[in-house]
């Protein structure tokens, strides 16, 4: 696991910021790719963006998670349940969402490079491109450089 802050089981700031920076770059990557244009957008990629896209909001609501703040959309937290007492701090919940991120970017990050994940998955192959693959491989990278740390 990461470096956490004192009094906070999240890993340290920085790492989420990284991890947060490259999953927008990999989400670019993906909306930038020549079959992710509409009307005809392919569905694999369009699964991965998605997939992308909520790895990315974990990573947002962690901090409020932890402290047990409201969170925008609760129902895009893997079971997550509101505070019975708002305010109240959740900081197992904020690690075990922090636990999903890190493997949702592998997860991402195998798609791109093993297409038996994508079968597992039911999801159509699809030639994601180098950039697209080195957005994924960065993404992971920004992790394992907050081990690192």
């Amino acid at each position: 696991m990461p470096p956490t802050t004192a009094g906070s089981v999240l890993p340290d700031p920085a790492v989420r910021e990284a991890t947060t920076a490259r999953l927008a770059e990999f989400v670019d990557a993906v909306l930038a790719h020549p079959q992710m244009q509409p009307p005809n957008r392919n569905p694999t990629l369009y699964h991965v963006w998605d997939f992308a896209m909520r790895t990315k909001y974990i990573v947002s609501e962690l901090e409020n998670v932890e402290a047990g703040r409201p969170v925008q959309y609760p129902e895009q937290l893997p079971d997550y349940k509101k505070p019975s007492v708002e305010g109240t701090p959740d900081p197992r919940k904020a690690e075990e969402l922090w636990t999903d991120v890190m493997t949702r970017s592998m997860t991402i990050n195998m798609m791109m490079t093993d297409r038996a994940m994508l079968m597992l998955m039911g999801l159509p192959d699809v030639d994601f491109g180098d950039e697209v693959k080195g957005k994924a491989s960065a993404v992971v990278e920004a992790l394992e450089a907050g081990d690192r740390s």
